[in-house]
């Protein structure tokens, strides 16, 4: 009896030291769970997954204060729709303790980080961690929008409005801000950390109280060629580069400071003669100086960035402004065109090599006002006609 026991022991032991790890693997599967539908609360999804897993967050508007003390993502469907309101009570995203794969947190609001302006709520807190991102989000109506007080993190394409600090890296740690609309704020950027490496550039400081309240650590205020707008800036561009000419740097900082808001994406509107005409371009680096000469059957521009790096351009053309082949070429390049189009528009995507600033010039086989061949036949025979009709009038 004794020896079936010790059999029957040994076999259920067996049985779990098989089935155990299969359990524990599936357990700390990462996955992708949505809220409210799969958890009722962003914290409860949070709690309830593990490391590396994705929560997506439908819109709404969530009353919660949400800690992230795991690698898992937060995802918004929509930044405008997507809301979390940290009731006036604590930071609204407190982020800490991250490390490994890091996370990423993409279009959320936040609100309303408390109880008052004076007690330094944030509306995004990052302590001790490394690999964090925080993309296309909103922060406001917060003591600081975003406060870093250690770690790694890259701030990109986000707004941060109408707080008491719009950004603010209080301790040591590595930054990146760029691309950000920092506006209407008590001041845009405050770094107290000496010990902090910081890069900061193509945000939009735009009609803060205080544009910078302080500036420490190694911090850099450009990416070697584009610095950042700011609001209170009075200098000029002479050379047409997008960035203003000034021989000592903005508030002390800003060695190259931009001309305009800085965004992937700009319009142009062109009048030529009577009519107007909408061209776009999406890019990753400054567009100034564009000029549109019907004469010359050519768009052109000043594209600016890093030297080394690769610029890309996707440039919208209503077909009605220009059509026929297309050709692009810099100051030193012939760049390969990529050419796709609706019924509207040509859409000419292309790639160069960044050296500071070049100058893109596409051009067209034909451009407004210059009618199509046919409809220049159509209208020297309209007009034949009209003479013969006006001379027989006069017999």
């Amino acid at each position: 009896m004794e020896k079936v026991l010790v059999l029957f022991l040994t076999a259920i032991l067996l049985g779990l030291y098989t089935v155990t790890p299969s359990l524990l693997d599936a357990k700390a599967q990462a996955v992708e769970v949505w809220v409210p539908n799969d958890y009722p609360t962003i914290q409860g999804a949070i709690n309830g997954v593990e490391n590396g897993s994705i929560i997506h967050i439908r819109s709404g508007v969530y009353m919660e204060n949400v800690r992230l003390n795991k690698s898992v993502n937060l995802i918004g469907e929509n930044a405008d729709t997507t809301i979390i309101d940290g009731n006036y009570t604590a930071n609204v995203i407190d982020i800490s303790n991250i490390v490994g794969i890091g996370l990423e947190i993409q279009n959320l609001t936040v609100r309303n980080a408390g109880p008052n302006a004076l007690t330094g709520m944030s509306g995004f807190r990052v302590a001790n961690s490394i690999n964090i991102g925080i993309y296309g989000c909103t922060a406001r109506n917060c003591t600081d929008g975003i406060q870093e007080m250690s770690g790694d993190v890259d701030v990109g394409y986000n707004t941060i409005t109408n707080n008491t600090y719009g950004i603010v890296i209080s301790s040591g740690g590595t930054s990146r801000i760029y691309a950000n609309m920092v506006s209407y704020n008590g001041a845009g950027i405050l770094i107290t950390s000496a010990t902090s490496h910081n890069t900061v550039y193509r945000n939009s400081f735009v009609q803060n109280v205080n544009s910078q309240a302080n500036s420490g650590g190694f911090t850099t205020w450009d990416n070697g060629a584009e610095g950042n707008y700011w609001s209170d800036y009075l200098g000029q561009d002479l050379d047409g580069d997008g960035i203003g000419d000034t021989d000592t740097p903005h508030l002390g900082l800003d060695y190259h400071p931009l001309m305009e808001p800085w965004s992937l994406n700009r319009t142009f509107n062109v009048t030529v003669g009577a009519g107007t005409y909408m061209l776009a371009t999406f890019s990753n680096t400054t567009i100034a100086s564009f000029a549109f000469n019907e004469t010359l059957k050519q768009i052109s521009f000043n594209s600016t960035g890093p030297n080394m790096a690769i610029g890309f351009c996707n440039v919208t053309v209503p077909k009605n402004s220009m059509w026929g082949n297309f050709s692009v070429s810099t100051q030193n390049q012939q760049p390969s065109l990529i050419i796709s189009e609706n019924g509207t528009h040509n859409f000419l995507s292309f790639t160069f090599n960044l050296s500071s600033t070049q100058m893109i010039k596409i051009n067209s086989t034909y451009a407004v006002p210059e009618l199509p061949l046919v409809t220049q036949i159509l209208i020297l025979l309209l007009a034949a006609l009209s003479a013969l009709g006006f001379k027989r009038f006069r017999k």
